[in-house]
Parts: structure tokens; C-alpha cells; sequence
């Protein structure tokens, strides 16, 4: 990446680790082994707008991007606005 866009995308990642609430499992380096899921919602959908930087660099440096939706994530043991924590069940 540029120097600029390396920049951007450290301006980037503070703006959306104050947005974004961070699930308690990772105080510990996440040892319980859950996985994060962003919710379908409108305020996941206003977060993911705002990612616009993101897609333009995978895009740029044609990285894939792959969004995957399931029924069946597991046992829910974390949840916000915008995201849920699993683990298995």
C-alpha cells in the first residue's frame, strides 16, 4: 500500500474501533475460541457504508472479499447493535 493509503486506513481502523463495540472474549485473546458475526440490521448497514476505503483497497490490490450468512451459527454468547459472538455448541 502507498504511504498515504496506509494513512487513511489507520485513520480508518481508530474511527470504526471507537464505533464499534469490542465483545468481551477478546479481553483474553479470545481463549473460549468464539467468532464474531455482523448482524443484518440498519446499523450494520450504515457501519458497512462507511467501510468504503476498505472495498476500495481490496479492490485495488484485488484481494476477494467473500460475505458469507447463516441460519445455524452456534451457541450466541455475545451481543450488540451491529454483531453477535458464537461458539459451538
Amino acid at each position: 500500500m502507498l504511504d498515504e493509503e496506509i494513512e487513511t486506513y489507520w485513520e480508518q481502523r481508530r474511527y470504526f474501533e471507537d464505533a464499534l463495540p469490542v465483545p468481551s472474549f477478546y479481553s483474553d485473546g479470545n481463549s473460549i475460541g468464539a467468532v464474531t458475526w455482523f448482524k443484518d440490521n440498519k446499523n450494520t448497514s450504515k457501519l458497512v457504508n462507511e467501510m468504503k476505503f476498505y472495498f476500495d483497497m481490496l479492490r485495488k490490490y484485488d484481494v476477494d472479499l467473500v460475505k458469507t450468512k447463516s441460519d445455524n451459527l452456534g451457541k450466541i454468547i455475545y451481543e450488540d447493535d451491529y454483531q453477535i459472538g458464537v461458539i459451538k455448541e
